[in-house]
């Protein structure tokens, strides 16, 4: 694996795009340098979910299971209560619940992502997008699968 290279842009790159771009030119200069890091928020992401489930044994996938489970009783049900096919009432059901669910969790998720992470932010010099997307493949991905 070839070393990440963390460092915002420096020297006059820097200034003439901060007078040129000014604000837009210095996020985008931080989210491509997030991006760049992948290999760090992965393992950040992938430590989180190993810490939030390490005494389960089914782990990440009984919440999946249980959303499932949920969606195919709600569907039937609902179904015959709007008198409407399960064939063409669940699609939307199960778009719409995972949808409301990842939105929802993102949300809640967003607002504590940045205090949850501040040991690492005082010791070590690092894009705070890092941070933000460290927090999206482990938790967005179950976000999905997690009913708020």
């Amino acid at each position: 694996m070839s070393p990440v290279n963390l460092a915002l842009p420096t020297g006059p790159a820097q200034s003439d795009a901060a007078s040129n771009g000014g604000i837009a030119a210095t996020i985008s200069a931080e989210i491509v340098s997030g991006f760049r890091a992948w290999p760090i928020w992965m393992i950040m992401g992938w430590d989180d979910v190993r810490q939030r489930y390490r005494r389960s044994i089914l782990g990440p996938f009984w919440i999946t299971l249980s959303m499932g489970i949920f969606i195919l009783l709600l569907g039937v049900i609902f179904s015959r209560l709007f008198h409407v096919g399960v064939a063409i009432y669940m699609p939307y059901l199960t778009a719409g619940y995972i949808m409301w669910g990842f939105l929802s969790s993102s949300t809640v998720e967003s607002c504590i992502v940045f205090h949850e992470s501040s040991r690492i932010i005082k010791q070590i010099k690092l894009p705070y997008s890092i941070y933000v997307f460290a927090g999206g493949p482990g938790e967005t991905s179950l976000s999905i699968s997690t009913p708020s």
